[in-house]
């Protein structure tokens, strides 16, 4: 980690540095694999809820089709990335809902989806995903976990 950026930028997280420094130090030390579920592909993806004027932004595993059950009707996917684990996908999360600041929501009720989740007013910019991805890499200093992947 960049003595330099790193600690700014978990400092700045408004309780997400946590969920950040955990995913970091799972990118920078050796990993788990038989751990499958944490170590297999994930998808980031931004969804505009449109009849609440809302984004949300979420992480899912590749295999579970979860991401087709939310994009329906007034709910369309803005973006959707694969990247090689839970933990570059948490990271990544984390950062956007960080960077939305004062546009987010805590524990919102999205209607007719069941529990609750974190998004933010649609008049704020969405990040693109995959340029965030790409800083936060560099900005990390390519921590050697970043592109593991395991396969179930």
């Amino acid at each position: 980690m960049s003595e330099r950026a790193g600690p700014i930028l978990i400092n700045g997280m408004h309780g997400y540095g946590d969920m950040i420094g955990v995913s970091i130090d799972s990118l920078q030390r050796k990993p788990d694999v038989s751990k499958v579920e944490k170590w297999s592909p994930h998808l980031v993806y931004i969804i505009n809820i449109m009849d609440e004027g809302l984004h949300k932004v979420g992480v899912t595993r590749s295999t579970t089709g979860r991401l087709s059950r939310l994009a329906t009707g007034t709910r369309r996917v803005v973006e959707v990335i694969e990247v090689a684990n839970r933990p570059v996908a948490q990271l990544l999360e984390a950062t956007v809902l960080v960077l939305r600041g004062s546009k987010r929501e805590r524990a919102t009720t999205i209607r007719h989806l069941r529990g609750v989740t974190e998004c933010w007013r649609e008049d704020g910019d969405v990040p693109s995903l995959a340029k965030l991805e790409r800083s936060l890499y560099e900005l990390w200093e390519a921590p050697p976990n970043w592109h593991l992947s395991v396969r179930s």
